[in-house]
């Protein structure tokens, strides 16, 4: 615990906090790792969501999604972002799993659940439930 009786935890040597268990008040601070309120993120998050759901509506074609500028920009918030993309898994939103790849370095999608959007959201918010305590 740490000095306000926030629960520490590591994961990977980086230690981790949760502040705030307030989806849409939370974010992840990248130079220290603790969870903690940032809405200037969570505005900037549902701004290029939006700018990003509207270049690819008429897409399929997965490199064009996930290189499509705005998601890249989503990408580039790196740890901040983190509890947003979660928390739009967890609503049946959004395919952030090639975000949240690039973000953490990992894939925790089982080889059977591609395809399955449930079952692959269900794997990230498994593996975050593990490893990162949200």
């Amino acid at each position: 615990y740490d000095k306000e009786g926030n629960a520490v935890y590591t994961v990977e040597g980086a230690e981790f906090s949760t502040v705030e268990p307030d989806f849409n008040a939370i974010a992840v601070l990248p130079s220290t790792g603790y969870f903690s309120y940032q809405p200037h993120t969570l505005a900037r998050f549902n701004s290029l969501k939006v700018l990003w759901l509207q270049d690819i509506q008429y897409y399929s074609n997965p490199e064009i999604i996930v290189n499509n500028k705005y998601y890249q920009a989503i990408i580039k918030m790196q740890f901040s972002v983190v509890p947003y993309l979660l928390e739009d898994l967890r609503n049946g939103e959004g395919d952030w799993f090639y975000a949240l790849r690039e973000i953490f370095g990992v894939d925790p999608i089982e080889k059977e659940h591609y395809g399955d959007f449930d079952a692959m959201a269900n794997d990230w918010l498994l593996w975050s439930a593990l490893n990162l305590g949200i």
